[in-house]
């Protein structure tokens, strides 16, 4: 008696979520998951090396929200400066260059 193959079945692929909303971020949560202070997001946004994703109105006043993408740039600030000991300036030449090459 001939020995029967098996069949593999073709797995489907399981069904892709559909995309989340993107997350915010108050600007305590912001520097508290980055480990900041508010001085110091100050200092990055006034330098321009960070900026708020959208403003909302919350509870009757506007509040700037932050994203996923400024939580992670912070890591590269962070990273830069503490790290390799780059100072604002080089942060910033270094970040409009990392901006460039992603906009590719």
């Amino acid at each position: 008696m001939p020995e029967r193959r098996k069949t593999l079945k073709r797995r489907t692929p399981p069904a892709r979520p559909r995309s989340a909303p993107p997350a915010y971020f108050s600007r305590d949560a912001l520097c508290s998951l980055s480990g900041i202070t508010d001085d110091q997001l100050e200092l990055w946004e006034f330098e321009e090396l960070v900026v708020h994703a959208q403003v909302l109105e919350i509870e009757g006043h506007r509040e700037r929200v932050y994203d996923q993408l400024t939580l992670r740039r912070i890591h590269t600030i962070r990273a830069l400066g503490e790290d390799l000991g780059v100072n604002l300036e080089g942060i910033g030449v270094i970040l409009h260059l990392l901006d460039q090459l992603s906009s590719r």
